[in-house]
């Protein structure tokens, strides 16, 4: 025989999960300290500028190539 399930029950078991996925994201997006977010945010900088730096060395070499 199938097993008898409290419909009442699964959906409020089925909204704490949800509750607690949707608790998890915030705790990752807004429970970073400032220093963290600003020293992420630094390091990203450099990066974008390095790349920057890099497409314009390539950009350069390819033109000198023709």
């Amino acid at each position: 025989m199938a097993e008898i399930i409290n419909l009442k029950q699964f959906k409020k078991q089925k909204a704490r999960e949800e509750k607690e996925k949707s608790a998890q994201n915030n705790r990752i997006l807004f429970g970073t300290p400032k220093s963290l977010k600003d020293t992420a945010k630094k390091q990203n900088l450099l990066e974008q500028k390095r790349l920057e730096r890099l497409k314009l060395d390539q950009e350069k070499s390819d033109e000198g190539d023709e």
